[in-house]
């Protein structure tokens, strides 16, 4: 029963913080950006909790208390440090000067209304696909805990975070994303002390040491090994460039902050945060793997399964219910977030908020509204098909997630071009982003390249081949004077 009471605690204060923040919501600017006044540290939490989702809480643990499993993917998050100062540095600066609300009118203002819906259309996909399957990871942690449906387990998340998110805008969703952010943390290290408390650190270390837990540095040069020093730095440099860079998910944070130079902050900082949380999930992931040799030695669990299972068997009770309030909120935070961007995205590129907003005022956010409800009600149905296609393995989400991590490198690729000093040809533009697609699609599912290297890729084939396109089909250098971008 204190387990029910923690949840239900958790789930009334989001939705009173839906409630309070609801009430200055008027415009678009308030719905979308809540009024541009947010101050750098509550950006800051904001994004860490939006890029640690239900998949991170579980799978990043669950991928060193596995056989064979260890901390090489903290080579990732260096990577991560680099793309996001060089995101606050030559990004940021960008869209305080050429865009109002959705990051891809860039694109628009440069290449034509039909890039622009190009890459708003990318984005939408991939999101609402790669959170889908975010949904239906936290139900089957509900699964496991509460033993009910699946299907009802999903219509009740969704249903949570479609509703706070319908009523509070983006300024309740950066105040719920710092109230999460507490919320998991806290459950984490409870765990963690819990682990050690049980399991005792001498033992967590030696059996470190014995199952190869420790290794964290792999100087390989193999494209195909995941986690090496080379694919940590570029491979993550290049894919937070992009999901903090092409992304509206995170440019929506940016363009809500007082300030540029707060904006810059916030994204800076959050590479050295998350070096030290993804360090701290790890560590985690080392005492779950003792803790599952010991309790659970003959029960074959994947990534996924093995922290689900001690939130049932490991804690006592209250701590339990504290654990699945971390998930949630990990799950909520992401899936919020995803909302409001693609409402936000499909209103600023698709319907042309400018054709409308002066007209209607007033029903513009009403409009918003259903927008989020609209994509929250797909992103339902993605996890509705997974429950039923797929069984719980994490193979089928991760693998998801490496397609995003390339469709991410496309549009990085579409803004690399927007930058470019010289004009280009729309045509050219969208000729290499397909060429990009077909290629990175390839490279996916028909090569065995570690998805760290796919956004890398995706940015050149995108970059390079617009260069070569309005080079070649205009018959000028682009280094020289080209033709001007063409509205399709």
């Amino acid at each position: 029963m204190l387990d029910y009471t923690i949840v239900l605690f958790f789930v009334g204060v989001t939705f009173l913080i839906g409630i309070w923040a609801s009430r200055n919501n008027r415009t678009l600017d308030d719905y979308f950006l809540g009024g541009r006044e947010f101050p750098w540290w509550l950006l800051l939490g904001s994004i860490i909790a939006t890029e640690t989702s239900v998949v991170t809480f579980l799978s990043i643990p669950g991928s060193v208390a596995i056989a064979g499993g260890n901390l090489d993917f903290i080579q990732l998050t260096f990577g991560f440090a680099i793309g996001r100062i060089l995101v606050a540095l030559c990004f940021v600066p960008r869209l305080f000067t050429g865009t109002r609300f959705s990051i891809y009118e860039l694109t628009g203002q440069r290449f034509g209304r039909q890039i622009q819906r190009v890459a708003s259309t990318t984005f939408l996909f991939a999101r609402t696909l790669s959170d889908g399957l975010r949904l239906y990871l936290a139900a089957l942690v509900l699964q496991v805990v509460f033993g009910i449906r699946l299907e009802i387990c999903v219509l009740i998340c969704g249903i949570l975070t479609i509703t706070y998110t319908w009523l509070g805008g983006f300024r309740g969703v950066v105040l719920n994303d710092c109230l999460q952010l507490l919320i998991y943390t806290i459950a984490g290290i409870t765990a963690w002390f819990v682990l050690v408390g049980t399991l005792g650190w001498d033992a967590i270390y030696q059996y470190g040491v014995t199952e190869g837990k420790w290794h964290w540095l792999s100087l390989s040069t193999n494209f195909t090994q995941k986690y090496t020093l080379w694919s940590g730095i570029y491979g993550g440099m290049f894919l937070s460039l992009a999901t903090h860079g092409a992304d509206q998910m995170m440019a929506q944070r940016y363009l809500a902050a007082r300030t540029q130079r707060e904006a810059a902050l916030a994204v800076g900082l959050s590479g050295f945060v998350v070096i030290g949380q993804f360090l701290f999930f790890l560590l985690l992931g080392v005492g779950l793997g003792l803790w599952k040799q010991q309790i659970l030695p003959d029960v074959d669990l994947n990534a996924d399964q093995i922290f689900a299972q001690f939130m049932v068997l490991g804690l006592p009770s209250g701590l339990t219910g504290l654990a699945l309030a971390g998930v949630a909120a990990a799950a909520m935070s992401t899936l919020s977030s995803s909302l409001n961007s693609s409402a936000t995205t499909f209103l600023a590129d698709w319907l042309g908020y400018n054709d409308h907003e002066k007209e209607k005022p007033q029903q513009m956010p009403r409009l918003s509204r259903w927008l989020t409800a609209v994509f929250g009600s797909i992103q339902m149905c993605v996890a509705l098909l997974a429950g039923w296609c797929f069984t719980p393995d994490s193979s089928v989400v991760t693998g998801v997630m490496a397609v995003a991590s390339y469709t991410t490198g496309l549009l990085l690729g579409l803004l690399v071009l927007c930058f470019y000093p010289r004009q280009l040809s729309s045509r050219s533009v969208m000729a290499a982003f397909l060429v990009g697609l077909i290629a990175m699609t390839l490279i996916r599912f028909f090569t065995d390249i570690a998805w760290p290297w796919h956004a890398l890729l995706g940015t050149a084939f995108v970059a390079v081949f617009g260069l070569l396109f309005s080079a070649f089909f205009h018959g000028r250098s682009p280094l020289g004077r080209s033709s001007k971008g063409t509205n399709l």
